[in-house]
């Protein structure tokens, strides 16, 4: 027997209800860490990469080139000083942020954003997830997915847009 809820028309099998638990709480964690930080931390980790793929080159010419290491200790250490620095750069940059929602009086604003954008982060996690999870052959989870509404009117038609745009990325 299947654990199920039915809310109007929409079946919501025990993967939706799990789903929505973890979005929820989520959003509550984002509620109280603000948009500002919230997306900022997220954030930070994909400037970092950029920041360490665009200028790692520059910093190993300029500032690493001075140490006598191997030419792949040259490469991580630069990569990693302009990661930490395009890393910091955003979260102090959400820290700002945050400030500046709490100083002008906005801290619910800040605090609605968070929750919506922890739902929306965690959603999107938890579809790139499924969508790994249904490609793999391990286990079979074709019922356990075939059954989610959340699957199969939210995230299944979000997966070609998703490999399409991967596959443009490479």
């Amino acid at each position: 027997m299947d654990f199920t809820i039915n809310i109007g028309s929409a079946v919501l099998n025990i993967l939706d209800i799990i789903i929505l638990a973890i979005a929820l709480i989520g959003g509550v964690a984002g509620a109280f860490e603000g948009f500002a930080k919230s997306f900022a931390s997220k954030a930070a980790v994909l400037v970092g990469l950029i920041v360490g793929l665009m200028f790692s080159e520059l910093a190993m010419a300029n500032i690493f080139s001075r140490f006598n290491l191997p030419i792949i200790l040259l490469s991580l250490f630069s990569y990693m000083f302009c990661f930490i620095i395009g890393y910091v750069v955003m979260l102090l940059l959400g820290n700002m942020l945050s400030t500046v929602f709490e100083g002008v009086g906005l801290s619910p604003l800040n605090s609605l954003l968070g929750f919506i954008w922890a739902i929306v982060f965690i959603l999107a996690l938890c579809a790139v997830a499924l969508m790994l999870l249904s490609y793999q052959h391990l286990f079979d989870i074709t019922d356990l997915i075939n059954e989610s509404f959340m699957f199969q009117n939210i995230f299944e038609p979000i997966i070609p847009v998703a490999e399409d745009f991967i596959k443009n990325v490479q």
